[in-house]
């Protein structure tokens, strides 16, 4: 006799207490364990009825299941590339930095924070403000359980608390957190909430594209363009 196969049952998958308890979604599974493991990603507007958090996406894993649930827990933030782009603009300094820290309760998140200066700033400024970052990050998640960073970065409040301590140093106009993700599988989680990545530099300006643009000149364009003079431009016919 062939064995019957188990009927498929739909199990809902239920946010931390730090959302409520919402519902995520279903999943379909033979065997409620089966849910176990599974991950997903749902955009943060979804669970706090908050358009500003539009741009970002949090990540959940499944936990323990019970009576046709399971619980999840929160295992990443990630804001879309498209966000940050537009938070880029010409006349200030970026400065990327990716590193692991402790949260008071001993568990290892990767953070990736970004700051953006309000005017150019030397190098010398730019690694001291870079070095200043990390240590205010690593210092200030280690006074914090892992769910009141996670809870402190949802509400922007972790994010504000850094700026107002680097701003000492030099007045920024930007500061996020990028990504944030438990470091045993951080990699993972970012590229998947990632679907197509891209390599961006560790500092970059308007003033040093401008300067790229300009030694890429040739003799025969600086020619051309000095003949470009104000007396030629007024015989042309107006329009």
């Amino acid at each position: 006799m062939q064995q019957l196969k188990a009927k498929k049952r739909w199990v809902r998958l239920i946010a931390p207490k730090l959302f409520n308890e919402q519902t995520l979604g279903e999943t379909l599974v033979s065997d409620p364990e089966e849910v176990l493991g599974r991950k997903l990603q749902v955009n943060l507007t979804v669970l706090t009825n908050d358009p500003k958090t539009q741009n970002v996406k949090v990540g959940f894993i499944a936990k323990e299941a019970k009576q046709g649930a399971a619980e999840t827990e929160l295992v990443s933030y990630y804001m879309m590339p498209s966000a940050i782009k537009r938070m880029v603009r010409r006349g200030g300094r970026r400065i990327d930095d990716s590193f692991a820290c402790l949260t008071a309760d001993k568990i290892s998140v990767r953070v990736k924070p970004l700051a953006i200066s309000r005017h150019m700033v030397k190098g010398s400024i730019s690694a001291a403000l870079g070095k200043q970052l990390k240590k205010a990050i690593t210092e200030e998640a280690g006074k914090l359980s892992y769910i009141d960073f996670a809870s402190e970065l949802i509400q922007n409040k972790f994010q504000t608390r850094i700026k107002q301590a680097i701003s000492k140093i030099y007045p920024l106009r930007t500061l996020v957190i990028r990504f944030m993700g438990i470091e045993q599988n951080a990699s993972s989680q970012e590229k998947q909430a990632q679907k197509a990545p891209q390599e961006e530099p560790q500092t970059t300006t308007a003033q040093e594209n401008v300067e790229e643009t300009a030694s890429q000149e040739t003799p025969e364009m600086a020619q051309k363009k000095s003949q470009d003079t104000p007396e030629r431009l007024q015989k042309e016919p107006e329009k």
